[in-house]
């Protein structure tokens, strides 16, 4: 089984995209990273977090819940595809608690 996921994070203050792909490479996750400005309707900024070496929904929780202390995000949007084929697009929290 192959899952493929992107998380995005962000938040009204700004802060470094390439921060995040040094603590995530120091944690030995293999991730792309882009960084993003949204509008909500006011401006946030944030990341786009694609993995592709995910094995089980544990390692996803895994990065999440580490992102979420470190950087003190509150959500975060999921897409998940399973062997090429879209099995979650929203939440995180609803897809990892609920």
């Amino acid at each position: 089984m192959h899952i493929y996921s992107t998380l995005s994070v962000s938040r009204k203050e700004k802060f470094n995209c390439e921060e995040i792909a040094e603590y995530l490479s120091k944690l030995g996750q293999i991730t792309s990273i882009v960084s993003t400005i949204s509008t909500q309707p006011g401006i946030e900024y944030g990341c786009r977090i694609t993995q592709s070496s995910i094995q089980t929904k544990e390692e996803i929780k895994n990065t999440w819940e580490q992102l979420r202390d470190k950087y003190k995000f509150s959500c975060g949007h999921i897409d998940i595809n399973i062997d090429l084929t879209k099995k979650y697009n929203g939440c995180i929290l609803d897809y990892l608690y609920k």
